[in-house]
């Protein structure tokens, strides 16, 4: 079973930073990458993904888009 790794670049600023928070190395190890603020690191991600969209907040119902890029 592959590893799992989670970054939240929620308060990434500077395309730069990714490299400091070991983007590179976990697009690159065979793991699983759940990314949260994946637009802060669109030139980094892969061509063959699946991204999940999550709409809605605190106790309001909830909408979850599945789909293959």
């Amino acid at each position: 079973m592959p590893a799992v790794e989670h970054l939240d670049l929620f308060r990434i600023e500077d395309p730069r930073e990714l490299s400091d928070l070991g983007l590179d190395d976990a697009l690159e190890g065979g793991a699983v990458v759940l990314i949260e603020w994946p637009e802060r690191a669109a030139a980094w991600l892969p061509d063959r993904r699946i991204e999940v969209q999550i709409d809605g907040a605190g106790d309001g119902p909830r909408t979850v888009r599945v789909t293959r890029a």
